[in-house]
This record gives C-alpha cells, structure tokens and sequence, in this order.
C-alpha cells in the first residue's frame, strides 16, 4: 500500500498535479482530468505507452498545452510512446517519427519534416496539410528534372527524387507557403501570371486563391509585414517558385 502511494505521487508530480490524490473527477477541470488519465498509465510505469487521441474532447489552446506537456514527459522518461492521431498539426508538433496509415496500409514513415516536404504519394500530401497539384503529359526529361504540360498549357518542372515514379503522366504537388509574389519574371525560375480570385486573412498570415489558367487554381499562403501592400480581389499578379519545392508523387 506504501508502495501504491509513493507511485501515485510520484505520478501527480510528473504531470504537475501534486497534492490532488484526493480529489474527486467532479472537482477536476477538463485538462485536470486529462492529466490524470494520463497518470493513471504512469503509474505503471510502462515501457510502451498507447495514446489514442487522449486531447481530442479538449479546446484547441488546452490541446496544445498538453501536446506539449506529452511530449516533455516522453523526453524525460526516455519511453516508448505511440500516438494515435488524425489531427496532421498534432501529428507534426510531437512526433520524432510518423507513420501513415490508410485503411490499415502503410503509407510512409519517416520525419514529421519529411512527410510533410517529402511525401511519398498524393494521399499523404493531401493529409498533410493544404497541397497544390499539376498533372499533365511529360514533354521533358533533363537529367532528374522532369517538365509536365497541363491542360491549360502551363509547364511546369519538378524534381524526380523516386525512380519508381510513373512518367506517363505525373503530379507534381507544391505547398502555398513555397509560392511566392515576383515583382520581377526574371526573380524566380518558374513564374506565372495570374488573378486574384480570394483573399482570406488568418492574422499571420493571407491566403490568396489564384487563377493561373481556366482549370488551374493554386493556393499561396503569405506572411503579413507592416507597411507591405497585399494584392486585392480581382488583382493581376505575378507569382513564382523553386523547383526544389516541387515534389513529383
């Protein structure tokens, strides 16, 4: 029974609830109880530790602070924890490694920045946050630099980093963060001209739709400066990118 006690201590105090082994479920706050169903797991002292969408009942500023307060205890007990999810932000913030899963098949494991700047197919661009893609014919080959004509006639290059990748008609995936504005077509490889069509501010940042051709509309995601004009609804821009942030899945 000593024993016991020392355990449930010791637990409170790893999820920095001390002195509440008395207290009722009734007279615990959401996170509170989270914390201690966590615990509860604790005191076990496992070598392996199955969490199964633990914050998903929490409000999004309380999930976050315990995200965080998991992944510290997994780095101070130095212990096996496999986190299921399918929240893709979670997924990122705690994981040293994620795997994929899609319908019980396994998709890709690997980095959260590797999943996230390197996936391996369209499923997991798609799941992993907002993507933009270009499918068409191959009209050229450079070494691993491979060139796609879409239906609206634009062509646009890629990186081919996975020789098993079918060329017959590949897609080509590159996130609205990597699309930038060009003040001038000689500032980025490869550049386009388009029409603003929305404007979505989020506060830190702009979300900005873009018509680059009748059936071709790409999401650009860019930071808000004091001082720099943001382009409007209905307004021409030019935009760009690097061909090292195009992936070929």
């Amino acid at each position: 029974k000593a024993e016991i006690g020392q355990r449930v201590k010791a637990a409170l105090k790893l999820i920095r609830l001390p002195g509440l082994e008395g207290r009722r479920t009734n007279q615990l706050s959401g996170g509170q109880q989270q914390r201690i169903a966590l615990a509860r797991a604790l005191v076990f002292e496992p070598s392996v530790l199955l969490l199964d969408e633990p914050l998903g009942a929490l409000d999004r500023k309380l999930r976050e602070e315990l995200q965080l307060e998991i992944k510290h205890l997994h780095e101070e007990l130095r212990i096996t924890v496999v986190y299921v999810t399918h929240d893709q932000g979670e997924a990122l913030t705690m994981s040293d490694r994620i795997v994929v899963l899609n319908e019980g098949a396994i998709e890709q494991v690997g980095t959260p920045d590797e999943v996230y700047r390197r996936p391996a197919n369209r499923f997991v661009a798609e799941f992993f946050g907002e993507s933009n893609f270009f499918t068409g014919p191959v009209v050229e080959v450079q070494g691993q630099i491979c060139t796609v004509k879409t239906k609206d006639g634009l062509q646009v290059s890629g990186i081919l980093r996975d020789s098993s990748v079918k060329l017959k008609e590949p897609t080509l995936m590159i996130r609205p963060e990597s699309i930038m504005p060009v003040s001038e077509p000689d500032g980025l490889p490869i550049t386009f001209e388009g029409k603003v069509e929305e404007v979505i501010y989020l506060g830190e940042v702009t979300r900005y739709r873009i018509r680059l051709g009748p059936s071709t509309v790409v999401t650009a995601t860019w930071q808000n400066r004091v001082g720099v004009q943001s382009p409007k609804r209905g307004s021409t821009v030019r935009v760009g990118w690097d061909i090292e942030e195009v992936i070929i899945v």
